[in-house]
């Protein structure tokens, strides 16, 4: 018996490499207070962590952000494709991570309060107060209890 510590066949190497990054990525998101994070970071390892680290998987995140599993399995290839700003700012909604973060690599990547940074205000999609309240617990619903929710809403005749 080997060491279950050691890889031994190339598709363990490949999972034992995409779990220590992952818990890179997660470490940098959650412990990351001096405003700095680590800027070396690929965005395609940043948007995994930050998918992973909201518990979601690729499928949820497509789903959450209006594209087919593939694009998101492209923007984690690190020689993958990025996605557009509007679909950056989605996935730092969806996964609470700072926009800066996601985007660049600079600053903290978990939002405060689970709330997106200003780089994406609620006031940008929110009409008032009371869309605004709505918005905000709605965007920190599970992606299955969002699903409950717009059917609600949907039976209510909107």
């Amino acid at each position: 018996m080997g060491n279950p510590a050691v890889p031994t066949t190339d598709s363990d190497s490949v999972h034992s490499v995409e779990r220590i990054a992952v818990s890179l990525v997660s470490l940098t998101i959650h412990h990351s207070r001096n405003g700095k994070g680590i800027a070396m970071l690929t965005m395609s390892d940043r948007i995994r962590g930050a998918r992973t680290s909201a518990g979601l998987s690729q499928s949820q995140l497509a789903n959450e952000t209006g594209v087919k599993r593939s694009a998101v399995a492209q923007w984690e290839r690190k020689e993958g494709t990025h996605p557009s700003v509007e679909h950056l700012a989605r996935i730092a909604v969806v996964t609470q991570v700072r926009f800066e973060w996601l985007a660049t690599g600079r600053g903290c990547g978990k939002a405060d309060g689970g709330e997106l940074s200003a780089a994406a205000p609620n006031a940008d999609y929110a009409r008032n107060d009371l869309e605004g309240n709505i918005l905000s617990l709605f965007r920190r619903l599970p992606p299955r209890k969002r699903q409950v929710a717009q059917s609600i809403i949907e039976m209510l005749g909107v």
